[in-house]
């Protein structure tokens, strides 16, 4: 008999979430990858490494969760409210668990480790979820629209799933071969996020490659391992603090390009470009730029001296462009070369 709680428009409402959330990890890591300095020490680069292929992954479920709402007529959204904002307790989980942006700490990492509790922690004694606003563990929502989507398209179910596919964005990376077209594939894309995001029980690695851990488990293996020498100093939080016109011009540069990006992103997975441009341009931008941003000295104002910190990107979505942005910058901070290479790859000079 179908679960009469879940309809199409809470399935469109969770996906909506399921993106939001997807999103909301990928500052948050990749701040706490560039305060690692890889060449310190063999423990550095395989935290860099663990990172970086966690990061690569949720950009991957990002995807996933996307072309699922796409298929059930909705087109993601990206930008505006649905863009991160730190500190920001994590989107749609029952904890009070903040995260703010700054370098892979120990106390960091044991706060992503919470993001992403596997699946075995939950008890999941209710395998009929209802919608909820609000869950234990990123794995539950994904259990909860696995089984919303089964009770609203399943064969007792009563409702046929949307004709035609909408957007799909395929190829990007090795494990996203398929496009949502049906319950079936919609289910595996779930799945698949589930299982490389919290794991598959408590005996992990998981069944489909047992060289991969989920992950918690290798959040957890790089716990303790990083000395002092192993992080620049970058700020922590950067909520509440002020700049310098140099430092607040340089991050509002970087606001800019990301933004840039986020925009790119949300065209494409609403059928308005080609994805290929944006995951360029986070490699040939962003993180040009970032690896520039967390070497330079922070400032809190113009006449303040260096406090031993370093900047931490702030990843604000904001409706400034990159070229305004770059018109704001002094004539010292346009000629460091990562800003030049930045300006080459965004024709903004």
């Amino acid at each position: 008999m179908a679960d009469p709680s879940w309809t199409e428009a809470h399935l469109r409402t969770h996906i909506q979430h399921a993106v939001e959330l997807e999103l909301f990890t990928i500052p948050a890591y990749l701040a706490a990858y560039y305060s690692i300095r890889p060449a310190s020490s063999p423990a550095a680069q395989r935290a860099a490494d663990a990172l970086m292929g966690i990061v690569n992954q949720e950009m991957m479920h990002l995807e996933q969760a996307c072309n699922v709402s796409s298929a059930l007529g909705q087109a993601p959204r990206l930008t505006g409210a649905a863009a991160p904002s730190y500190p920001r307790r994590v989107p749609y989980n029952s904890h009070d668990g903040v995260i703010a942006l700054g370098p892979a700490t120990n106390a960091q990492i044991k706060a992503f480790m919470a993001i992403e509790l596997p699946t075995w922690h939950d008890v999941y004694d209710a395998p009929d979820l209802p919608p909820q606003d609000a869950y234990e563990t990123i794995g539950e929502l994904y259990h909860a629209l696995m089984h919303g989507l089964t009770a609203v398209y399943g064969p007792d179910g009563g409702a046929a799933f949307p004709d035609g596919a909408g957007q799909q964005v395929t190829g990007t990376f090795a494990d996203d071969r398929f496009a949502v077209t049906d319950l079936e594939s919609a289910q595996r894309a779930l799945a698949l996020i589930v299982l490389q995001g919290e794991g598959a029980s408590a005996s992990d690695p998981h069944g489909d490659d047992p060289r991969e851990l989920a992950h918690y488990y290798q959040l957890q293996a790089i716990v303790d391992t990083l000395a002092v020498g192993d992080l620049r100093p970058m700020v922590s939080n950067t909520a509440g603090l002020t700049w310098s016109t140099a430092c607040g011009a340089l991050l509002d540069f970087f606001d800019a390009c990301y933004s840039h990006v986020l925009r790119l992103l949300e065209a494409s997975f609403q059928g308005r470009g080609k994805v290929g441009a944006p995951v360029g341009l986070m490699y040939s931008v962003l993180q040009v730029l970032a690896t520039h941003v967390v070497e330079i000295p922070y400032q809190a104002s113009d006449r303040s001296a260096p406090t031993g910190h370093t900047l931490t990107p702030r990843f604000r979505c904001t409706t400034t462009t990159p070229q305004q942005a770059y018109a704001k910058l002094d004539a010292s901070a346009r000629e460091a070369p990562a800003v030049q290479a930045v300006a080459a790859a965004l024709q903004l000079t």
